[in-house]
């Protein structure tokens, strides 16, 4: 089986200019003028026993404004390394758009937006593309700011996709995400008093002591990390990442795989070590990034019609997280969580957060987005991208390596 590392990387504006209006929100990108941490996990595979795999980067901007750059920001990184595995491979903007123009006479525009290297899901798309192409069997999804340190790594990933349960060989799986290079799996944060209404942390530690730290190795599970997600051709051929989705794209795509009968198995003795740099966004637009794409998928699920084939998902299904925030009570958890926070940022005299955090209780009804179907809007998804993957199958395409 051929196994792909497929690793984002995402670059923003040099830290002198700093996040401008219009540039797409990621947690914590990258400066263009800055190191960054990609060399660390790089060096990180060193800990593998066998090098059979490919590295796929995948390389996103905030802007189109340093698009030229980002070549020489990799190759520049990659020859900064004391070591790297062997076949290492660049996808970015260039790849992309030499790629759309070899299948623009044989799609319609309505892929369009399956074609885009900015943004969570766009980017994973483009990662799925990026393997179709280098004839991948299983993608292995690691982040830039994440640590192997396994020796086992690709041989648990092979016995997973092995597995039969129920009947049913695994095709899709996830591991624990610690943080740190040392410590377990629960996440510690200061708690705040707008939390008690928005607790992610909770949900999440529950999630995760209920999943990660119980047996059997292999089961279910109602989450995904994006940063550590194995996914398996039969998968990635027909079940795209929801582009409307510009947040917790991982989880979302649990939700869609659900539908088309197949589902993510956590195995609890697979794990990388996450280690992020701090996040660059305010509290309030990371909460109404979350927010958006909550009330998004709620619409989703509450939108099902019967289709042959699909199978209905409930809430429910999602629980300890992120089931809590997908149900009926969704805008009471809005509306007393950002009043809070709005009143934590008045009592600190942070008077332009406050507004934007009370903001956020409005855009909980009114934002345009949510005025669509989203499920019918992702059945058509899922439509156009098997269309896509048709063309781009026929196509020959070799992708760049590093050497």
């Amino acid at each position: 089986m051929k196994y792909s590392f497929v690793i984002p990387v995402y670059l923003s504006r040099s830290t002198t200019e700093g996040w401008k209006e219009g540039d797409t929100v990621y947690d914590h990108p990258t400066p263009i003028n800055e190191k960054g941490t990609l060399v660390r996990t790089l060096e990180s595979l060193k800990s593998i026993s066998a090098e059979k795999f490919d590295i796929i980067l995948l390389v996103s901007t905030t802007t189109p404004d340093i698009e030229k750059e980002t070549e020489k920001w990799v190759k520049k990184r990659l020859q900064e390394a004391s070591y790297l595995p062997k076949n290492i491979y660049v996808f970015s903007h260039t790849d992309l758009h030499e790629l759309t123009v070899k299948i623009k006479k044989t799609v319609s525009k309505e892929t369009d937006p399956l074609l885009s290297l900015r943004g969570y899901s766009q980017v994973r798309n483009a990662g799925f593309l990026a393997a179709i192409v280098s004839g991948t069997d299983a993608l292995i999804w690691l982040d830039d700011d994440e640590l192997v340190k396994d020796q086992q790594f690709i041989k648990k990933i092979d016995e997973g996709l092995r597995k039969k349960i129920n009947g049913q060989t695994i095709k899709l799986i996830t591991g624990a995400c610690p943080e740190g290079e040392v410590g377990g799996y629960i996440r510690v944060r200061e708690t705040k008093p707008w939390m008690i209404y928005w607790d992610k942390i909770k949900y999440q530690n529950e999630a995760f002591t209920k999943i990660i730290g119980t047996d059997p190795r292999w089961k279910v599970s109602p989450f995904a990390h994006g940063g550590l997600s194995i996914i398996h051709r039969d998968i990635f051929t027909k079940i795209p990442y929801d582009p409307y989705v510009q947040r917790g794209e991982d989880m979302d795509l649990n939700m869609n795989a659900r539908m088309f009968g197949y589902s993510f198995y956590l195995d609890n003795l697979l794990e990388i070590r996450h280690c992020p740099p701090p996040r660059v966004h305010p509290q309030w637009k990371r909460v109404r990034e979350d927010m958006i794409r909550f009330l998004w998928q709620r619409n989703k699920i509450l939108n099902q019609r019967k289709i042959v084939g699909l199978k209905k998902i409930t809430a429910e299904e999602f629980d300890p997280y992120p089931g809590p925030f997908l149900k009926n009570n969704l805008e009471e958890l809005i509306f007393k969580s950002q009043s809070t926070l709005a009143t934590e940022y008045i009592t600190e005299k942070k008077f332009a957060e406050a507004k934007e955090a009370i903001e956020n209780i409005a855009l909980a009804s009114k934002d345009p987005l949510l005025q669509k179907n989203a499920f019918e809007e992702y059945i058509q998804t899922q439509k156009n991208w098997a269309s896509l993957v048709k063309e781009v199958s026929k196509i020959s395409f070799n992708l760049k390596k590093y050497t």
